[in-house]
């Protein structure tokens, strides 16, 4: 199977209500020769403002935002295009898993796209940050991984690049195909100093592949990264959420069975919510860092209990059925169900769209201008709705009758002259908050003045848009 590694630039780090400005994917065969290459960019969405820290960090001009050859829904349309005909592939980036495909995915969602490109059509996802840790749990020595300030593992691409010889400078750093070349050297590093490793995170990365793999296995061993702090430990699966295919629930075999066999679905789930580690949830749809106990030996080997008795353990607890069962109920119960937002951004997950507005999206895509706006009031899921009207604003307002069009430069207005801190997305008012504080920092002032000056700008454009 063929690799696409890739890497987003964007106008901040809220996926809902930010933006893709740049991406970059090469494709390679099995053996990470490159075959293929995009490098594209968009001009910025009319109702989204640039986090002054983003463009300080990848350098991007603000009069950049408004000269890229391509409209944002042009760039995300030529990327799914790209994909598709790639598929399938193992999408590889790098904390992809965590922030690049979820901006990828509101990107497909709020232009009326499929979401779920780079794990259906046979595809698979991968995270090179990933690979670095199970190593680093698994197989420490193999590479150089950096020590940050706070004195904890550093994982960041350009330091474990430079760290172990990956040419990659500063200056390279927060371009999206520079990114994505160091993500690619750094993938062939990994894979030639830990094969066995590369190999099981390959697996790792198709949910059925992970999920299979712990449930043939008595035992394994779970690689695990919470704030900073690399741990690993034995366990065996217990029970899949009856809600989510994607979670596992595992038992940690350094407890002892008879301690948890009869607690109640309520006590399950206070220590599954709760810092006592006897039961865990795996997210099989992460690429797990779960590895065979022939590569987690010395885990094993360092255990107070010793082979033996952790395999006893894991076959007490996979007899103990009815107790499967209150974990598998449990995983249901861990969090209340939450109020769905106010926002049509943060609902991406609140259902599939039905197939007649999966019809008429695939249509909108195909029809000119002027049947689009007709297009959109026959969606039912206003969601859509909602996103295909501002869609065909922001490339030919022209062709929205004047009340629509009005309706939506009021409410791109309300959403960038919003006051106070209580909403999600950057306003106006907090990007000039921010280039001040970051001036008060000692930031670049040359490049602060233009992003201050293109905020006042866009509030300029708003407030003309009410004469």
């Amino acid at each position: 199977m063929a690799f696409i590694f890739y890497d987003t630039e964007t106008t901040g780090t809220a996926p809902a209500f930010d933006q893709i400005l740049q991406f970059a994917a090469i494709q390679t065969d099995e053996q990470l020769n490159e075959i293929a290459t995009i490098d594209t960019r968009c001009r910025i969405l009319p109702w989204v403002v640039p986090s002054p820290k983003a463009l300080l960090v990848t350098g991007v001009r603000p009069a950049a935002l408004l000269s890229a050859a391509r409209s944002h829904l042009e760039m995300i349309s030529q990327i799914r295009h790209w994909l598709l005909d790639r598929s399938p592939a193992v999408l590889i980036g790098h904390n992809s898993i965590k922030f690049d495909e979820t901006m990828l995915r509101q990107a497909f969602y709020q232009t009326l796209h499929p979401v779920y490109l780079t794990n259906t059509n046979g595809n698979r996802r991968g995270d090179t940050m990933r690979l670095a840790q199970a190593v680093a749990i698994f197989q420490p020595g193999s590479i150089a991984v950096p020590v940050s300030a706070k004195g904890r593992p550093a994982f960041k691409l350009g330091d474990l690049a430079r760290a172990n010889g990956i040419d990659f400078t500063e200056e390279e750093a927060h371009d999206a195909l520079a990114d994505v070349r160091a993500t690619v050297a750094l993938a062939r590093l990994l894979r030639d100093r830990a094969p066995a490793i590369w190999e099981q995170m390959l697996i790792n990365a198709a949910k059925h592949g992970a999920i299979e793999f712990m449930k043939s296995k008595t035992a394994f061993c779970l690689g695990e990264v919470r704030f900073g702090t690399l741990s690993s430990s034995v366990v065996t699966a217990v029970a899949l959420n009856p809600g989510n295919s994607g979670q596992m629930a595992v038992f940690d075999l350094a407890y002892r069975p008879d301690a948890y066999l009869d607690r109640s679905v309520e006590d399950l789930v206070e220590v599954m919510n709760g810092p006592e580690p006897a039961i865990r949830v795996v997210a099989a749809n992460n690429q797990p860092i779960i590895v065979d106990t022939r590569i987690g030996h010395a885990l094993i080997d360092a255990s107070a209990f010793g082979r033996e008795t952790l395999t006893e353990h894991a076959l007490q607890i996979r007899a103990a059925d009815t107790f499967r069962q209150r974990v598998a109920q449990a995983l249901m119960l861990r969090f209340e169900a939450k109020e769905p937002s106010a926002y049509a951004e943060q609902r991406i997950y609140d259902g599939f769209p039905h197939r007649a507005d999966e019809r008429l999206m695939q249509q909108f895509h195909q029809a000119d201008w002027a049947e689009q706006h007709g297009l959109c009031g026959r969606l039912d899921d206003l969601r859509y709705a909602e996103f295909g009207l501002k869609l065909l604003y922001a490339e030919r307002p022209d062709a929205l009758p004047p009340d629509a069009r009005h309706d939506i430069e009021r409410h791109i207005r309300e959403r960038l002259l919003a006051e106070g801190d209580d909403v999600p997305w950057l306003t106006l008012a907090g990007a000039l908050a921010a280039v001040a504080a970051l001036r008060a920092d000692g930031e670049d002032p040359g490049l602060l003045d233009e992003i201050e000056q293109f905020v006042q700008q866009m509030r300029h454009r708003v407030l003309s848009t009410a004469a």
